[in-house]
């Protein structure tokens, strides 16, 4: 297990946000002193330079090895939403402190956990620079010199659905980064590129996109249908909201609108080129996504337990309509939690 007796150096961050060029440090720090745990790839190189990186948590799990079930976690798809990075973070620091635990031994041994907690780290940078609405990446569109009517919105630049309709997305740019803006076509941004190559490399069976605000679990399709496995999205997301309070539905239920191009109806409905089915799922952690009003260690606390039930249920999905076996699994988890979260656990 590498260093897996040993803690990560878990830090003291002022009112627990991050930068992206301090994520970044973060994740080689962690990749270098767990080589045996962490794996640290490049997806993509942003329109102003930075990397969009994937982290695998796993126990000796070689880059080709598709073994074991997969799960993904994606933070930061829109830029200002910096509480979706901190869940992500939180959730690898989790893993690696308590690796020496059995539970969570038996879980890295098991699952391939990767994670992209920055998505759109130009979008981030952004938002660090005092855009509090910046959504989008950071590309050049045509035709607008103006740099309040740059960028894409990543989650409507994917190619299910892509542009359907005016309702879901934008074809036009809108300002300050924000205005749902698809794109000239899909897959057009270098981030979307670097996910779509780097899920048609893996075996995905499970995922949550990380988003905020709104305490809600949001399953396909948000273009405006419901799933062919509405069942098993209502089960999953019903059990999680028992928990954590939150709500779940999507857009035909009314618990959302509609969006389209968006990143888990492209995973959940494109099989194209080999590519599998992914249950995938947004959760919209918090009630706001403006920095004084997300305490990122409670949101952690409040999102901790769907997280690790995921990857657990990654194995076999189709359990999740037994609701003996979820029960199970949820008390593995909370076994797996006990002692760990401090006084409130």
């Amino acid at each position: 297990m590498g260093k897996s007796d040993a803690k990560p150096h878990l830090p003291n961050w002022p009112r627990g946000y991050h930068r992206p060029e301090k994520v970044f440090a973060y994740l080689q720090k962690w990749a270098a002193e767990y080589p045996g745990l962490v794996q640290l790839d490049t997806l993509a190189t942003t329109h102003e330079n930075r990397p969009v990186y994937a982290v695998r948590v796993s126990d000796h799990c070689t880059d080709s090895d598709l073994s074991k079930p997969e799960v993904l976690y994606v933070g930061a798809t829109h830029g200002c939403e910096p509480l979706s990075v901190e869940v992500s973070l939180r959730l690898i620091a989790f893993l690696l402190s308590h690796a020496s635990d059995p539970q969570v031994r038996d879980l890295l041994q098991t699952r391939s956990l990767w994670f992209v907690p920055v998505f759109n780290p130009d979008g981030l940078h952004q938002y660090y620079q005092g855009n509090f609405i910046w959504k989008a990446n950071r590309k050049r569109n045509k035709g607008h010199r103006f740099k309040f009517r740059h960028g894409v919105d990543l989650n409507r630049n994917f190619g299910y659905e892509w542009g359907c309709d005016e309702e879901g997305s934008r074809s036009t740019p809108g300002w300050f980064g924000f205005g749902s803006y698809r794109g000239p076509a899909p897959f057009s941004e270098p981030e979307s590129q670097g996910m779509r190559d780097f899920v048609s490399k893996r075996r995905f069976s499970v995922s949550f996109s990380f988003h905020s605000f709104g305490e809600k679990y949001l399953y396909p399709y948000n273009y405006g249908a419901d799933p062919a496995d509405l069942a098993w999205y209502q089960a999953f997301t019903g059990h999680l909201g028992k928990k954590n309070g939150y709500s779940a539905g999507n857009p035909v239920s009314g618990e959302i609108y509609k969006s389209n191009g968006d990143m888990d109806d492209w995973l959940y409905g494109d099989h194209s080129g080999g590519k599998g089915k992914t249950l995938a799922m947004t959760v919209e952690i918090g009630k706001l996504y403006l920095l004084p009003w997300g305490n990122p260690e409670k949101q952690f606390k409040k999102n901790v337990y769907g997280s690790l039930l995921l990857a657990l249920i990654a194995g076999e999905p189709a359990l999740v309509l037994d609701s003996g076996h979820l029960k199970v699994m949820g008390e593995k988890v909370e076994a797996m939690l006990k002692g760990k979260l401090g006084a409130e656990d």
